[in-house]
């Protein structure tokens, strides 16, 4: 039986760690940290920012100014009623109330759409916004697009 040669350590290469804090960003994501610091537990979110400084970018860092103010800022007691709006779900309701009209104007009296409205439509919304400087990720489309099949398109208020 051949014996095995003895370990030798050798340290992983800088590719190799930067892959790795890749990864684990991923496992402890930012969108899932930031929700349970608005519920109230920072925990997360303070393991994020210790342990990933260089991942946090510009659009981490309006959120976190906007749960500072809404969390820490004095002048009003308990939590404001509703839900806290961000760029992103500012720009997810825009993108919705959009595809709406668009969908309504595409209807004209008939009680159903046409197959594919729904995509051409949202695919002007997203071009309309995206010319007003609104930017968006494939999740938010997929999103907005659940909640149009889900929801459909409501008559209009008069």
């Amino acid at each position: 039986m051949p014996r095995r040669p003895p370990f030798v350590y050798r340290p992983p290469d800088p590719e190799w760690m930067r892959r790795e804090v890749q990864r684990l960003s991923v496992q402890l994501s930012w969108p899932e940290a930031l929700y349970a610091a608005y519920k109230g537990d920072t925990g997360k979110l303070g393991k994020y920012l210790r342990e990933y400084p260089e991942l946090v970018d510009e659009f981490k860092l309006a959120q976190l100014a906007a749960l500072l103010e809404c969390r820490v800022q004095r002048g009003r007691r308990g939590k404001r009623k509703g839900v806290v709006l961000t760029a992103r779900v500012e720009a997810q309701r825009r993108l919705l109330a959009l595809t709406r009209s668009y969908l309504r104007e595409m209807r004209r009296g008939r009680s159903r759409v046409a197959p594919g409205s729904r995509e051409q439509a949202l695919e002007q919304a997203v071009a309309h916004l995206v010319e007003d400087g609104c930017e968006f990720e494939q999740s938010d489309l997929k999103q907005v697009a659940e909640t149009l099949r889900r929801k459909g398109v409501p008559a209009r208020r008069r």
